[in-house]
């Protein structure tokens, strides 16, 4: 095993640690400031293994728009001026003309669409203030993330993926409830 690749697992469980803590959270807002921390893992893990595994780039350019797109909704629930329907649908929709854009000009093969239709999934939840679908759409994320690692043979990266996925749930399946019983 390569120093590259103790980095990349290194990050990517701490990344999962704190993306599992974010799905946790009760609003946008607090779900986008955790997971702006968790985000700078989650492309450093893809950073480090590039050499190693070159279709790993795909992972690497959606993390940076993960992380650029973090930023802009959080500025944007921020905003009373920009806090609109209308922007929060403008905003969505160019970060997934951008991450399909990004996915073309790294393509890898067939499995680099896996990733991109959970980053667009995300992208159209967070243009919304429906904290379901945006609980949903992440859950769905982490499954396609999985079989993403999975076909790139990165099994532990796979598995603390699927703690996010198991999280992911609990958050979900917790919000649901307390919203049942309030």
């Amino acid at each position: 095993m390569t120093w590259n690749e103790i980095a990349s697992f290194v990050c990517i469980g701490l990344s999962s640690i704190i993306f599992s803590i974010s799905l946790q959270a009760k609003t946008k807002q607090k779900i986008l400031i955790i997971q702006l921390f968790a985000s700078i893992l989650y492309f450093l893990s893809y950073a480090v293994i590039i050499s190693i595994i070159p279709s790993a780039i795909i992972g690497a350019i959606i993390a940076i728009f993960e992380l650029i797109r973090i930023i802009v909704f959080y500025f944007i629930d921020k905003s009373e001026k920009y806090n609109t329907k209308s922007f929060n649908l403008i905003a969505s929709i160019a970060f997934c003309v951008v991450l399909s854009i990004c996915t073309l000009f790294a393509w890898s093969g067939w499995h680099s669409i896996f990733p991109l239709i959970g980053a667009i999934m995300v992208s159209l939840a967070l243009g919304n203030k429906n904290m379901i679908f945006i609980k949903i759409s992440y859950v769905v994320q982490s499954l396609l993330i999985i079989t993403y690692l999975l076909l790139l043979h990165l099994w532990v990266n796979a598995i603390t993926q699927g703690v996010v996925f198991v999280f992911g749930v609990v958050g979900l399946l917790s919000f649901l409830i307390k919203q049942r019983n309030s």
